[in-house]
């Protein structure tokens, strides 16, 4: 299994070789994955840290807008 760190700087590359032009296919062929891995992990929140709390995986998030207004 690839680290989440490693993972997330490898979408993280792809996707600014995206930006300059390359295709997806052989961006990923650099970087060693296959294009259906990247799509995995992009749709099972595999480029999300888990944190455990009390024995459960919960996925970290950035806090939004929503999550700051909340009224007291």
């Amino acid at each position: 299994m690839i680290p989440l760190e490693d993972r997330q700087r490898l979408a993280r590359d792809i996707q600014i070789a995206r930006e300059a032009g390359a295709r997806l296919g052989l961006a990923c062929d650099i970087g060693g994955i296959d294009e259906r891995t990247l799509q995995r992990w992009k749709a099972d929140g595999g480029l999300i840290a888990l944190i455990t709390v009390a024995g459960r995986s919960h996925r970290a998030r950035a806090r939004g807008a929503a999550d700051r207004c909340v009224s007291r």
